[in-house]
């Protein structure tokens, strides 16, 4: 299993229960993490047809670069610690309200990477965009703007990145917000982040976009 199919399967884990909670270096650096890292809520769980359906609220944290211009748009429901001390100069300052997700598929309690399970996550959240080719007091990076936004995620098969696998995989994100700069102007911002696994268990990045206007 490569580095990102493994950091994309330990943030499944999360979902499934487990205590692990999302890297934030990972959330302000500039390596693009895999797979977002939301910590389980109470929710509900139905059984459909054989087909298991579970929703539940969480918090979550996500972030991508645009290599094309090397702006970083994170994407959180919680305050991210710098160097271990509070970041005063941006993002959010307490906890914000959690998200909505849904999980639908068949579970294998036995074998859990066996698993099929389709996912989608969307909500409102805080959104920072930063310049990480220039110095600044935002997480060590310029501040470009930041406000509220909208996230959606949508992930194909969140367990099918196993050598085992017969499929190809796919999941992304799509975000928007309307943001301010810290001169008090006005800005749109959309981002996407697009992936898949191939037959042949390659992982490819197709999309990376950061866009403000």
């Amino acid at each position: 299993m490569s580095s990102s199919q493994h950091t994309r399967v330990m943030a499944l884990l999360i979902r499934a229960g487990a205590p692990v909670i999302m890297s934030l270096a990972a959330a302000c650096g500039n390596e693009a993490p895999t797979q977002p890292a939301a910590l389980m809520a109470k929710g509900t769980t139905q059984d459909a047809g054989g087909f298991r359906i579970e929703r539940f609220q969480t918090d979550f944290g996500f972030s991508w670069t645009d290599p094309s211009n090397g702006l970083r748009a994170t994407h959180t429901t919680f305050p991210l610690p710098f160097m271990g001390q509070p970041e005063l100069d941006c993002g959010p300052q307490e906890p914000l309200a959690q998200i909505d997700a849904q999980e639908v598929g068949l579970r294998d309690f036995d074998d859990l990477f066996a698993s099929w399970i389709h996912a989608n996550l969307d909500g409102r959240l805080w959104v920072i965009i930063r310049d990480v080719t220039q110095p600044g007091d935002c997480y060590g990076a310029k501040l470009v703007a930041e406000g509220w936004g909208n996230i959606r995620y949508v992930d194909n098969d969140v367990f099918g990145v196993g050598e085992e696998d017969n499929n190809a995989n796919a999941w992304g994100y799509s975000a928007r917000g309307d943001l301010v700069t810290p001169e008090g102007t006005a800005v749109s911002y959309t981002g996407n982040f697009r992936a898949t696994v191939t037959l042949e268990k390659d992982f490819i990045q197709q999309q990376l976009t950061v866009n403000l206007r």
